[in-house]
């Protein structure tokens, strides 16, 4: 059966009172605007990540119908679309998911 890790990034549960404002003093170098926000609500949560970090894509195997886009870690915003598409593809037009993201090879 597939299992995700439990592990993240940090050997610690960030703090994300403490981190939001290193998030917005870096961020303001880019987009000016964030400098000058002064309320905010911050969450620090796990990304759901595969054990050799890339995305876990197509069918589970075990569970007929059921079709993943998971494991994406931190990259999910960026990678989640692109993940999407190739799934949506393997689904709808018989399309094949690289076999080094297929969900098949763990």
């Amino acid at each position: 059966m597939l299992q995700l890790p439990d592990v993240p990034f940090l050997p610690d549960e960030p703090d994300p009172d403490l981190a939001a404002p290193q998030v917005l003093e870096r961020g303001a170098r880019y987009l000016p605007a964030l400098g000058r926000v002064r309320t905010f609500a911050a969450r620090a949560c796990l990304r759901p990540q595969s054990y050799d970090s890339r995305p876990l894509l197509g069918p589970h195997g075990a569970i007929e119908g059921l079709h993943l886009a998971t494991g994406h870690g931190a990259w999910g915003i960026s990678l989640g679309p692109g993940s999407a598409e190739l799934v949506a593809a393997a689904i709808l037009e018989g399309g094949e998911i690289p076999p080094e993201l297929a969900a098949s090879r763990v």
